[in-house]
């Protein structure tokens, strides 16, 4: 018997009853069961198709495997700090983007977008994860609004990840978890109207084609505007269809696609006034009308899984992308004098223009064998790794802008000159990746992690309009240990220790002042435990760690213009979380982080000063019930602690607590749902840049109504 979760109606009393009086009857019949049957009853003998229980699901993801071939171990048995949002938070709380999702994920901060770059630019554990994001294990460098119509969850590791995959990952990654088809019919459609105004519409069909083939298609398509924002909107439409052979078999294939379309009127937020966001109306705009941003991606996915013996398992995962960008964006910035008066300070308009094509190709061969030597057992993953990718990016500027009145800016104003083409690079970057990590277990309780990579990585940039060429390439090694305890099943407890690089052409692109770089360096020294609680209902996490950056960028003590690799930069914190049921009717996610980050050295003014956009305390408490048969509320806080938007700590953001509620009726295959964001609609300063900071959303009703059929 399986159960699973439908995610529709996850409380099934009557189910409960129906399982319960089948146990009974099994158990009575047992006795008879036991004896030597007849040859006439032989005869008789039938079998019967085996049956699927549909019924309440753990919410502890602490048991989940992770989508990741190279990690092979349950969540709970992985010596690092993993947080999963899983598909039922997700339709539960009717959760439409990454940043979303990620809120519910402890040691997260949201950046605003800079230079005419928007998308999702996120913070782990006090450093930035811009370059960090992946989608079904391969990289997505892509600067868009990730979606969630096509994602089954989304997993953060925790914690330098290098070995597993390359290049970044200080504070860790964010890997993406698309929807892939399976063997079980099932169709749903859901539509969400809200203030703003807001109107979503998304639909997911799977079908089966076979007797181990299946076909699903995912639609989304959105028109909103931003609550207590004005001007400020977004427009996008997705497809995602995918095909799957060999379901259920030692061999399956995946082939899969990703489209989707943006035309959203950005938005650049508040300046800052003397270190503080400005004291204006929340809904103040400093944009210009024509302020547009026009985005495309295409994912194409082909993964082939293989089970070659009862100990060894391949995979392989191509992936090819494309993404187009097109963006004239308004950044408001105030460089008033100390002192001048409030209402006499002007607002200057700063309006970055791009228009950028980037190609990637990216191949991930993964190897996984499980055997003994002697009385040790061993669980080896190897792998190797291809990538590609090109970047043709066009900035543009613009002359004669107008500035604006703090209080009362024109939307309307004129834009200046035509635009003029201020750069044109060319750039690629190619990787070479290998890597093995073994797992030893010594004893039933006691295991070993090691684990190494080396990476070649060569990036090239040509820029036309200056006539500047650049190269550079680097080779690094990535390392990993770990040692872990498992007195029970139910518990785990672990010391770990990585490391990771970051090299000057991280993102593809190379400067004249840090093309003679070598990579930054990182390492993680962490020590956590994990329990699986309640029978295995709840799960709690818990970790404390250091994170040092040894060669971190700063200028030249003698030439301010020379960056060198003279600085450092350390994180202390410590993690808790806590998700699962407490009940069959009362569901928990909670999870808290305090991190401590310093500039540790530095020859310029930010030594000893706090990492930008690092809270001292963050954390998020969200819990659902069932008051009734389908219906069900929650509620939850979520708290972001005084950050600072630079390294100079000269600019400062103050704390907020953001406040949401759900009430939901479930009646057959048909689910209403009311949810409201920041209830009481509280003055959120959200993502921050050094330049300035972008407003969160007021008070937000959204109303859906679903149907599985």
């Amino acid at each position: 018997m399986s159960i699973r979760h439908t995610g529709l109606c996850r409380f099934a009393p009557s189910l409960a009853l129906t399982t319960a009086l089948t146990v009974s009857a099994s158990a009575a019949l047992a006795p008879a069961a036991a004896q030597e049957p007849s040859a006439e009853s032989e005869s008789q003998v039938e079998t019967l198709a085996p049956i699927t229980v549909t019924g309440p699901e753990t919410r502890n993801t602490m048991e989940r495997q992770p989508s990741l071939d190279r990690l092979p171990t349950s969540v709970q048995d992985t010596p690092q700090g993993i947080s999963v949002v899983p598909r039922e938070l997700i339709e539960e709380r009717n959760i439409t983007s990454l940043r979303e999702a990620v809120r519910n994920v402890p040691g997260i901060s949201i950046n605003a977008g800079e230079g005419g770059a928007q998308g999702d630019t996120l913070t782990i554990r006090g450093f930035s994860a811009r370059g960090d994001l992946f989608v079904d294990g391969a990289r997505d460098p892509g600067q868009y609004n990730r979606d969630t119509f096509n994602l089954q969850s989304v997993e953060v590791l925790k914690g330098p990840s290098s070995l597993l995959f390359g290049r970044g990952s200080t504070g860790g990654v964010i890997n993406l978890v698309t929807k892939t088809p399976t063997m079980e019919r099932s169709n749903n459609a859901e539509i969400s109207l809200g203030n703003g105004p807001f109107f979503r519409g998304t639909a997911d069909l799977n079908m089966p084609v076979g007797p181990t083939a299946a076909v699903r298609l995912n639609v989304m398509g959105q028109d909103s505007d931003t609550v207590g924002r004005d001007l400020v909107e977004q427009k996008r439409w997705g497809i995602a269809p995918s095909i799957g052979l060999g379901l259920g078999t030692d061999t399956r294939f995946t082939l899969s696609y990703l489209h989707q379309e943006e035309d959203n009127i950005p938005d650049y937020g508040l300046p800052y006034v003397f270190g503080r966001p400005a004291p204006v109306d929340i809904d103040t705009f400093y944009g210009l009308r024509d302020d547009f941003e026009d985005v495309q991606v295409d994912l194409v996915t082909a993964k082939l899984d293989h089970v070659a013996t009862d100990w060894l398992k391949l995979s392989n995962t191509l992936r090819a992308g494309y993404y187009s960008r097109d963006a004239t964006t308004t950044a408001p910035r105030v460089n008033a004098a100390a002192g001048t008066p409030i209402p006499a300070i002007r607002v200057v308009r700063s309006r970055p223009s791009l228009e950028s094509d980037t190609w990637t190709v990216n191949n991930n061969a993964t190897a996984t064998a499980t055997f003994d030597t002697g009385p040790i057992g061993h669980t080896l993953v190897a792998g190797v790794e291809l990538g590609y990718e090109d970047v043709e990016t066009r900035r543009f500027g613009f002359t004669g802008l107008p500035t604006a009145a703090l209080f009362d800016p024109d939307p309307n104003a004129g834009v200046g000159t035509p635009r003029n083409l201020t750069s044109d690079t060319s750039a690629n970057a190619s990787t070479f990746g290998v890597y093995a990590a073994d797992r030893i277990a010594l004893t039933d309780q006691w295991s070993i992690i090691a684990g190494l990579r080396w990476d070649r990585f060569s990036a090239e940039s040509d820029e036309s309009v200056a006539g500047v060429s650049l190269d550079r390439t680097d080779t690094m090694w990535s390392t990993r240990a770990a040692v872990v305890y498992e007195p029970t099943d139910a518990q785990t407890y672990y010391f770990s220790y990585g490391t990771s690089f970051n090299p000057s052409a991280e993102f593809a692109s190379l400067s004249a002042a840090q093309v003679g770089l070598e990579p930054e360096e990182n390492r993680t020294f962490e020590v956590g435990a994990k329990f699986s609680l309640l029978g295995g209902n709840l799960g709690l996490g818990g970790s404390l760690f250091r994170i040092e950056k040894t060669n971190a960028r700063t200028v030249d003590p003698i030439d301010a213009s020379v960056t060198v690799l003279q600085g450092e930069q350390r994180v202390d914190g410590f993690e808790l979380e806590a998700n699962g049921r407490l009940t069959d009717r009362w569901t928990v996610l909670a999870g808290y982080t305090y991190l401590d980050g310093e500039i540790t050295k530095a020859n310029d003014a930010t030594l000893g000063k706090a990492l930008q956009n690092t809270p001292e305390h963050s954390g998020f408490a969200w819990t659902t019930y069932e008051v009734l048969e389908g219906l069900e509320i929650g509620a939850g806080a979520y708290y972001t602690g005084d950050r600072y938007a630079n390294n100079t700590n000269t600019v400062e953001v103050p704390d907020h607590w953001r406040f949401d509620a759900l009430m939901s009726y479930t009646i057959n295959d048909v689910r209403l749902a009311l949810n409201a964001y920041n209830l009481f609609d509280e003055e959120i300063y959200d993502g921050i840049y050094q330049g300035h900071v972008i407003p969160a959303a007021g008070r937000t009703l959204v109303l859906s109504a679903g149907a599985r059929f």
